[in-house]
């Protein structure tokens, strides 16, 4: 990830950010509609790639745009999901000829709603206050706390791993969003922060260990609580605990992996065997032209 103007895009975070989305979808595929026949097994690893992915890439284009703006990223994305609201609120006051606005009201105050004609659009709400309220804690920590980012790091998770084995629950809330939350997303927001920040992204070490620790730790969860369902992600997502955190480290750092090995083949500085192949169509037809 070379230095660019703050403005510009950066091609391989878009590239991580479309491989999240298209895991998003397949998540709320195997969830929804495919509750009811898809196994938990499926269902499972599909949240290996998931919401904490979109924090840890969030906290990378910070530290590439080297600009970070909660008050904006707030407004836009309640104007995108407040908008759909409005759509949705206006078509469910049509078909029910009853003038409504209350989930999109509800939805700008950041509160919960639920959408019968389209339960998913509820369902996927929870992201959007998580969000808002992580934006403003890590931008507080990177503003004036830098030195604390990796404490904060390090002990956020920590916190699961105590919690985990001794029971205890993580209360308060900001911004109508659990500290459960807060903590786990804005740990995972600062770790992108510091992989693009640090240049870790020029090391696999970074990735491997990522995948070390999601690895290490469940054999060691296993281990020594071996009649504990931490198998079914999903029951460890809501709230978060342990099992969910190191699927999610596991997960980045596969993800990271995967796309360390891409960028090897296709770019130039790797030979770009996949570029030239892809490329080979239009180079043969310029030389039958």
């Amino acid at each position: 990830m070379p230095d660019a103007h703050p403005n510009a895009r950066n091609i391989e975070i878009d590239t991580l950010r479309g491989i999240c989305a298209i895991s998003i979808i397949m998540i709320h595929t195997t969830f929804w509609s495919g509750g009811a026949y898809v196994p938990w097994v499926v269902q499972s690893l599909s949240l290996l790639l998931d919401v904490p992915a979109f924090f840890f890439i969030a906290g990378a284009s910070v530290a590439y745009t080297q600009k970070i703006q909660p008050t904006k990223v707030i407004y836009k994305m309640l104007l995108y999901f407040g908008v759909t609201l409005l759509v949705y609120d206006i078509i469910q006051s049509l078909i029910t000829h009853t003038l409504d606005f209350h989930t999109t009201f509800n939805a700008l105050g950041l509160h919960g709603f639920s959408t019968p004609l389209l339960p998913i659009l509820g369902g996927s709400y929870w992201f959007v206050p998580v969000f808002c309220a992580v934006s403003i804690i890590a931008a507080i920590i990177v503003q004036y706390l830098p030195k604390a980012i990796m404490g904060f790091i390090i002990g956020g998770l920590g916190l699961y791993v105590v919690g985990y084995f001794m029971g205890f629950a993580v209360g308060g809330k900001f911004l109508h969003t659990s500290f459960n939350y807060c903590i786990f997303y804005t740990s995972l927001y600062l770790l992108g922060y510091i992989f693009v920040q640090r240049r870790y992204f020029q090391s696999h070490k970074f990735a491997m260990s990522l995948i070390g620790i999601g690895l290490l730790g469940f054999v060691l969860v296993w281990l020594l609580k071996p009649h504990a369902q931490f198998f079914v992600l999903q029951s460890s997502k809501f709230p978060v605990s342990l099992p969910y955190v190191l699927a999610s480290l596991f997960g980045i750092g596969l993800l990271l992996s995967t796309w360390n090995l891409w960028s090897r083949i296709w770019t130039n500085k790797g030979g770009g065997y996949a570029r030239n192949f892809l490329s080979l169509p239009d180079k043969m037809r310029y030389v039958f032209i």
